[in-house]
């Protein structure tokens, strides 16, 4: 998160917590402010995509998979599986 002014975290189920841990070890220190994010939410555009994470998942994949800006050969197995697991189709 170096340099980062807000840091954006999924808040639903491990996520909340996660929420919680970071505003507590921030407080008062001169970092980014936390933002729980809830992405069962309706997408701005319901007719493309029906959940928030829907859009955020296809917006950051394409991008990141296009400009080649993500490395996930230090991740363990686990994580990489969550990180390319979902899907869409047409």
């Amino acid at each position: 998160m170096p340099g980062a002014t807000w840091v954006k975290v999924d808040a639903i189920g491990v996520g909340w917590g996660l929420c919680g841990m970071l505003e507590e070890a921030l407080a008062g220190k001169d970092g980014p402010v936390i933002h729980a994010v809830n992405v069962g939410t309706v997408a701005p555009n319901p007719e493309r995509f029906p959940k928030l994470r829907d859009a955020l998942w296809f917006e950051l994949g394409r991008e990141l998979s296009c400009d080649g800006a993500w490395d996930l050969s230090s991740l363990d197995d686990g994580t990489v599986a969550q990180l390319i697991a979902p899907r869409y189709k047409l």
